[in-house]
């Protein structure tokens, strides 16, 4: 199952295919931007195995500091991504991809080569797939979330804060 109901929130197992989903994704992406981008990564919980997530993959592309947001959509939004206005403020640009509306299957997070979310976004993604026990509480927290806020994604997302930074702080340590 790949897709979310946008604003709610469901966590499901594994499942093997996230990876190559994702990558084939990566490969249609890398394709479209003709070199406008200096990298993407599969990153978030679909991106390491074992953990459950909620059925959505997302990825991060790395641009160049002031790369127009603009040429960005001239080529993504062909490709069916819908670009979220309003969403510079804390999680730089987003795109979703939606199998049907409303029905969110991917994010697609863009970032700036300056701004540290780049490294955060990876380093956490790399100690999740390291330490069994930090992904077994990590995934202990999300479901308690899920469970408490089935309808509020922001609140989800908010609760996992404490322990995305700390984690993401003692891989700088």
């Amino acid at each position: 199952m790949l897709g979310l109901k946008r604003h709610t929130v469901h966590i499901v197992d594994y499942d093997p295919l996230w990876p190559t989903i994702a990558s084939m994704t990566i490969t249609g992406l890398q394709d479209a931007l003709h070199g406008a981008i200096i990298d993407i990564q599969h990153i978030g919980s679909t991106a390491v195995p074992g953990l459950a997530a909620k059925p959505v993959i997302d990825l991060a592309i790395l641009v160049s500091t002031g790369t127009p947001i603009t040429s960005l959509m001239t080529l993504i939004t062909p490709l069916g991504w819908l670009y979220v206005q309003g969403s510079l403020v804390e999680v730089g640009h987003l795109f979703v991809f939606e199998s049907v509306s409303e029905i969110r299957t991917h994010h697609l997070h863009v970032v700036e080569n300056h701004d540290n979310r780049w490294n955060d976004y990876i380093s956490f993604r790399d100690a999740l797939r390291a330490d069994a026990a930090l992904r077994d509480r990590y995934a202990q927290i999300k479901q308690s979330l899920a469970a408490g806020h089935q309808s509020d994604r922001q609140a989800y997302t908010d609760g996992k804060g404490d322990f995305v930074r700390a984690t993401v702080a003692h891989g700088r340590g």
